[in-house]
């Protein structure tokens, strides 16, 4: 059957909840999934929290619900409710809500619910600003509503009529949404700017605002687009791109991003401009598969055949040791103190310290000698992806801790690794993504609703 999730809501309290379109509705609380009895096998399509911390559930075709004190209050035709199936819902400057139908809207106030006139086509998508508008979108059309009355909006340039669909406004006040043709829509109150970023509309799964300013896209299918200060930009061949497949990406501290590339190249990307770096250690061009920067502003860099490349004034310096010959270098990290960690394929973990390298392997309670990825947390401590073994936490000399698909990881495979601002470890594996903090591991997978069970980077 069909498992997957058709809303999310994290409320003020920490709960998230998740609506599944196969039906029911899940809570997620202390490092637990547990289900909602009331709604069993009931569609749910939307879910809202207002500025009293209630929780109200949109369902397809069994009405509305509102949790309020730990009790549901289901509302339905004998509460004024005609519709059955509640697509979208939004609460208003006015602390209204908007309930979008199959047929229009109802806006309730706490006592009666009241059609909005002008109205009759599918509402999925409710989006109020901070100037007491509201946008209505669907897929017959877009509104932009004012005191009582709804106009629609004319056809956008290059869309040919087709429905957009309002999605979020920014902490600058400005509109996005989502066009049908997969692109996304940028309204400063004046001009539309378009960026093509999936296929189609229902592709694009999330539009949302970070703490730095930037948006972020989420699509099914066509990879994480990030928008800074404009239209999002993809750079190909044309630009200047080597014809060659990218294997890793730095930016040091000015902002120039170095990119490795599988034919020996390291290429510059500065002031919208590429150069490329041919890089040579004397036994032909080599992939280059890992990068990393050091304090002082030099560059390092792991290649298939085992070589560590210091790069520093536009020269490359190519370091042989038997730690690394022969290995494939897969991730490379300098950490507080300095210290070099270089995850090899096959060879294991190796610390480089005063130009001494000490490789560590089973001995040292590794679980697989074939390294994937490599994290510093906020504490120090050094964490270990590997390709097969699982997770393990290296401290001073060893692997303390190992995590593993037995002990609740969602893959032996673990291809990234991130900690989030509340020190929450989360690590993308072939198997879903796992969340480890303090309560132990949590798994999401496709039976949660992943598009997709490899995580091959998280942000």
């Amino acid at each position: 059957g069909n498992n997957g999730i058709s809303t999310l809501l994290e409320d003020r309290e920490g709960t998230l909840w998740v609506g599944s379109s196969s039906g029911g509705l899940l809570r997620y609380r202390d490092g637990r999934f547990s289900p909602v009895p009331q709604f069993g096998d009931t569609v749910v399509v939307a879910l809202h929290e207002d500025t009293r911390g209630r929780i109200w559930i949109g369902t397809y075709g069994d009405g509305l619900f509102r949790y309020d004190a730990g009790e549901f209050r289901h509302f339905t035709a004998r509460d004024g409710l005609p519709a059955r199936s509640i697509l979208a819902i939004a609460e208003d400057l006015r602390g209204r809500l908007w309930l979008g139908l199959l047929h229009g809207i109802m806006i309730f106030d706490d006592e009666r619910f009241s059609p909005l006139p002008g109205v009759t086509a599918p509402i999925n998508a409710i989006v109020p600003d901070r100037k007491g508008r509201v946008w209505l979108g669907g897929r017959k059309g877009t509104f932009r509503c004012e005191g009582e009355g709804c106009t629609p909006i004319a056809p956008l340039p290059d869309v040919a009529g087709r429905a957009i669909l309002p999605r979020m406004v920014d902490r600058a006040g400005n509109l996005w949404f989502a066009a049908a043709d997969g692109r996304v829509v940028h309204y400063d109150g004046r001009t539309f700017v378009f960026s093509k970023v999936s296929s189609d509309a229902e592709r694009i799964l999330d539009i949302f605002e970070d703490q730095e300013g930037s948006l972020w896209v989420g699509t099914r299918g066509d990879g994480l687009h990030r928008f800074r200060s404009g239209p999002l930009t993809f750079h190909t061949v044309e630009d200047g791109l080597p014809r060659d497949e990218l294997s890793a990406i730095h930016v040091d501290g000015t902002g120039t991003a170095w990119i490795t590339a599988h034919q020996g190249v390291l290429i510059r990307f500065r002031d919208g401009t590429f150069t490329p770096y041919p890089i040579d250690c004397g036994d032909g061009p080599s992939p280059l598969l890992a990068i990393t920067g050091d304090a002082r502003g030099r560059l390092w860099i792991g290649t298939q055949e085992g070589r560590l490349i210091r790069f520093e004034g536009g020269k490359a310096t190519c370091l042989r040791d038997p730690a690394l010959e022969g290995h494939a270098i897969t991730s490379l990290l300098w950490d507080r103190e300095e210290t070099l960690w270089i995850g090899t394929y096959r060879g294991g973990l190796v610390r480089g310290r005063d130009g001494v390298f000490t490789p560590y392997g089973k001995g040292a309670g590794l679980p697989d000698p074939r390294i994937l990825t490599l994290l510093e947390d906020r504490r120090g401590g050094l964490w270990v992806g590997t390709l097969g073994g699982g997770l393990c936490h290296f401290e001073g000399e060893r692997c303390t801790t190992n995590f593993s698909h037995a002990t609740g990881l969602a893959n032996d495979i673990v291809f990234s690794l991130h900690q989030d601002a509340t020190g929450v470890l989360w690590i993308g594996t072939a198997g879903g993504v796992s969340r480890l903090s303090d309560e132990g591991i949590a798994s999401i997978t496709t039976r949660q609703g992943l598009d997709s069970e490899e995580i091959y980077q998280i942000l």
